[in-house]
């Protein structure tokens, strides 16, 4: 989903919902994907510290 942007095949579609999952999985996808996208936006605009338990993970761009 990320690396297409959203433009998920109905092959893709097709095989997810085979797999057992749903249309509302789907959509968790989709608002998982967009809350992460927000929250990284936000801190990245408010310049939030990273917290000392996460500092073994942080890297660089």
């Amino acid at each position: 989903m990320v690396q297409k942007r959203g433009w998920a095949s109905e092959t893709e579609i097709a095989a997810f919902l085979e797999a057992g999952f749903s249309l509302a999985n789907v959509l968790e996808v989709v608002l998982t994907i967009t809350l992460k996208t927000l929250s990284n936006y936000a801190n990245r605009i408010m310049r939030t510290p990273l917290d000392k338990t996460f500092a073994a993970e942080i890297w660089a761009a």
